[in-house]
């Protein structure tokens, strides 16, 4: 499965620069478009589609009707409460190219491995002076594993630190490929537990389980295990203390570097809003200090290396 077109390009919907909580140093973070997993908490719909996405901003409209004219579809009447007709959109991203309020957003873009690595190459100086690099996140980069992999080596090849966000659930036979260009592996454990996993998820964790262990252990890369807590469905003590034991594990017999709990916020309500998405965490209420201190706590009884992050 892969939205990478047949000329080869990338489809991506953002690139971040000066980066510091995405591996080491200054980084630039490019998002690649498209996942195969469903996770109600997710801070960036707009990665999840494989096809390109209009978003509306309603806070930012100021009715000048500028987006109207320019809808060659007909698919923006601003008198509506939805202002999109999305049966007629075609996601051509007019509306955001001319609005002067930046009310609407396209995400998705093709670029070419030549023009992604010459966006990058920008940022050198940050690099070299903070131990920085470039790092692949999504949605989940693996989806498009051909062109990740030739992006990476076309950074190894300028001497630029790679970094790889991924929640594991690739083919284990591309391991050796990815492993070979890339520098660090930021890797999401969301559950032990399958079931759970499954039913929260929409995939099982067998893959994923078996993919950080072939990183750690056998392959002996740079891997740092990521935990997104999310109220009710991985913070609980069992689970807690599995995660952690799992962590221990890959550190005594691997590779491992050490875990970074990242802290639950809902701060990407207004993006559901905009691509007209229910949130299923919208209300979900962010952790209290005396909530928040329990679960490292419990974390840490079992697997002290731990950096918090959110």
């Amino acid at each position: 499965m892969t939205n990478q077109d047949a000329s080869g390009k990338a489809h991506i919907y953002n690139i971040q620069h000066f980066c510091t909580h995405d591996g080491p140093g200054i980084r630039t973070v490019v998002f690649f478009k498209g996942c195969q997993l469903k996770c109600g908490w997710c801070a960036n719909p707009e990665s999840q589609s494989t096809k390109d996405e209009i978003g509306f901003f309603r806070d930012k409209c100021r009715m000048c009707g500028a987006c109207q004219l320019a809808c060659d579809s007909g698919a923006i009447d601003i008198r509506s409460e939805r202002r999109i007709n999305r049966s007629l959109c075609t996601r051509c991203g007019q509306c955001a190219e001319v609005c002067p309020y930046d009310a609407y957003k396209l995400f998705g873009e093709y670029k070419t491995c030549d023009q992604l690595v010459e966006r990058v190459l920008r940022d050198r100086p940050f690099y070299r002076k903070s131990g920085g690099g470039v790092t692949a996140s999504g949605g989940e980069p693996t989806l498009q594993l051909g062109f990740l992999i030739r992006f990476f080596h076309a950074l190894k090849r300028e001497g630029i630190h790679t970094a790889l966000e991924t929640h594991g659930y690739f083919p284990a036979e591309k391991l050796a490929s990815l492993a070979e260009c890339t520098d660090t592996f930021l890797f999401d454990i969301k559950h032990t537990d399958s079931a759970a996993h499954q039913r929260h998820t929409g995939v099982p964790n067998e893959l994923i389980l078996q993919n950080i262990y072939e990183l750690a252990v056998v392959h002996r890369a740079d891997v740092v295990m990521r935990v997104p807590l999310i109220p009710g469905f991985n913070d609980d003590d069992d689970n807690l203390t599995a995660t952690a034991r799992l962590a221990r594990r890959l550190s005594q017999q691997g590779t491992l570097k050490g875990v970074h709990l990242l802290k639950f916020h809902n701060l990407a309500i207004s993006k559901y809003a905009a691509l007209e998405r229910e949130y299923a965490y919208g209300t979900t209420a962010p952790y209290t200090a005396e909530r928040f201190d329990h679960i490292v706590g419990t974390f840490r009884a079992e697997y002290p290396n731990v950096v918090i992050g959110g």
